[in-house]
């Protein structure tokens, strides 16, 4: 793949970030606010094993988006943040898995069960047919309680139409997490068209990949470090009427425990 000379110099400074929709942030998510007393609580975590160097590098690029969290500023190479509720969000240089940092996405539960969310948002422009292929290094540490909190999410929005997920990785439990798709096909709701579960391993690192087929034959596929784990039903993906795709990566969700996740080596390749 050869990339725009803007591109690469846009690798080397930062998080890479190739481009972005036009549409707004979506008002049905919890509302994005200012980062500063999320992104500043301190690092945590007990040291990993990183590679040396960055890991978002023009000479092996084969992806659109790639984001290796080498900045202070957590959201730096994102669009915004969706970040609310009981939450923390900040790059952690003590666990990761390249340097010089991670991101660390925390959200707790509050009284009356109040919805929490410490996402960093990217927008991707227009859905498209075909495949979506999200891969990142996660390690997790969630008491979930009951709830299923997500940690990744391909959401549909539009400023007129209705609004809602394409694809959602959850977790189930400390071991289990869920890939879950759907459509609108009726132009009212979205509806849950498949889903599949698939076991990692609790505070260790784990390199998950999910491509997410968009059209009318689509599904998902997980692999797991680099090994095929689960797959959905083949049934329609999409996001109906909807004009705007964003990404939404970090912790999510109303809980009565707690659902930490650092991220690392996080990539997107668009159809």
């Amino acid at each position: 793949m050869v990339l725009p000379i803007a591109v690469w110099l846009s690798l080397l400074d930062g998080c890479a970030s190739f481009g972005a929709g036009e549409t707004p942030p979506d008002a049905s998510a919890p509302s994005a606010d200012a980062q500063t007393d999320a992104a500043l609580d301190g690092p945590r975590g007990d040291g990993g094993l990183p590679r040396t160097g960055p890991f978002c590098l023009p000479s092996t690029a084969t992806y659109d988006y790639c984001w290796d969290f080498r900045f202070p500023d957590a959201g730096t190479g994102f669009d915004t943040l969706n970040s609310t509720g009981e939450r923390t969000l900040f790059q952690d240089t003590s666990e990761l898995t390249s340097l010089p940092g991670s991101l660390y996405s925390e959200v707790r539960g509050a009284a009356g069960g109040s919805q929490a969310a410490a996402r960093c948002v990217q927008r991707l422009g227009v859905p498209r047919v075909g495949t979506y292929r999200l891969a990142f290094n996660v390690r997790l540490a969630c008491d979930v309680s009951g709830s299923r909190p997500t940690i990744a999410e391909l959401w549909c929005t539009d400023p007129t139409q209705p609004k809602g997920t394409m694809m959602a990785i959850e977790v189930v439990d400390a071991t289990t997490l869920r890939v879950r798709v759907s459509t609108n096909d009726n132009g009212t709701a979205f509806r849950d068209t498949g889903s599949t579960v698939f076991s990692v391993s609790q505070k260790a690192w784990t390199r998950i990949e999910v491509d997410t087929v968009v059209g009318p034959g689509g599904g998902a596929s997980v692999r797991v470090d680099g090994a095929e784990v689960a797959k959905t039903p083949t049934a329609a993906v999409g996001c109906g009427m909807a004009t705007g795709l964003e990404l939404l990566l970090g912790t999510q969700g109303t809980l009565a425990g707690t659902c930490a996740a650092h991220y690392d080596d996080v990539t997107l390749l668009l159809p």
